[in-house]
């Protein structure tokens, strides 16, 4: 027996078909774990994939709106919402510049005047919050989309249940009402729509 003593390695065998392998045990291990772990030498091709696929969600994120966080406003001119409800084209057409409170407060039908001022509220709102509204949003779905938050959120709920009562419920539009609501616009919308005449 040496100075260095004796050294043995133990291997326990739980099934013995009468051969004794003398091959290197530890070995034997190393690789059926990179097997496991790795599957048949294609681990690169898992990874690639996973990172293909977590780039492609990151582009969908961008392309459906995440961008928007990102982009630069560059231009002055106000913008309308996103995705105009159904009917309201005109109304838009209103905030671009064509109408002024003006020509709202001079329309002979007080009804039809409150539904259209609060459209065109709403649309400001909208383009000042960057909300998005969907093509078939009433009145007050829209309004319900709006920041809880926002400084004109309290005119605004005012003026939607007038035009609610006036519209819908055929209730008679008071003069001194409806040029209170019209003086509580100019805050709102912008001068070239009316906002300061």
């Amino acid at each position: 027996m040496s100075e260095a003593g004796l050294q043995a390695q133990i291997i326990y065998v739980e099934k013995f078909d009468g051969k004794i392998d003398q091959a290197d045990v530890a070995k034997q291990e190393a690789e059926a774990r990179s097997r496991l772990e790795f599957g048949s030498g294609g681990g690169g091709i898992g990874i690639a994939a996973i990172l293909v696929l977590f780039a492609a969600l990151i582009a969908l994120w961008f392309y459906f709106g995440g961008g928007a966080l990102l982009a630069a406003d560059t231009s002055d001119k106000p913008k309308v919402a996103r995705q105009l409800p159904d009917g309201w084209a005109d109304t838009a057409a209103d905030l671009s510049g064509n109408s002024s409170l003006r020509e709202i407060a001079a329309m002979a039908d007080r009804r039809a005047a409150l539904v259209r001022l609060l459209r065109l509220c709403l649309l400001r709102a909208a383009e000042v919050t960057q909300t998005g509204f969907r093509r078939s949003d009433t009145e007050r779905e829209a309004f319900r989309r709006l920041p809880d938050r926002w400084d004109g959120i309290g005119y605004l709920k005012r003026l939607l249940v007038a035009a609610e009562l006036a519209h819908y419920g055929g209730r008679p539009v008071r003069e001194d009402d409806f040029m209170t609501l019209i003086d509580g616009a100019r805050g709102i919308l912008p001068r070239q729509a009316g906002g300061n005449v």
